[in-house]
């Protein structure tokens, strides 16, 4: 599968597809990390947020250069989405 840099509409990578084993290994590994962040206590869980909150912010530059290059967004729009998805972990 190839992936198109959006900005400069070239193809930027190919990336191998999954076998249905490694996709069910990730969801597999998906469900014990939600099994885990169940049994996190609130105290730990607001840490890592709070530090997904700082990275979201102190990231958003080259964050929205990202949605830029993959989905075509204007990067304007990429930053709002960084400061909104903090403002969500903040919550």
């Amino acid at each position: 599968m190839q992936t198109v840099d959006r900005l400069a509409s070239v193809v930027s990578a190919d990336v191998p597809r999954m076998t249905l084993l490694q996709a069910e290994a990730r969801a597999d590994a998906a469900l014990l990390a939600s099994k885990k962040w169940r049994e996190t206590s609130w105290a730990e869980r607001q840490r890592c947020l709070r530090g997904a909150v700082r990275l979201l912010r102190e990231r958003a530059p080259k964050l929205a250069l990202l949605m830029a290059r993959e989905m075509g967004k204007p990067i304007t729009q990429g930053q709002a989405e960084c400061e909104k998805s903090a403002w969500a972990c903040n919550y």
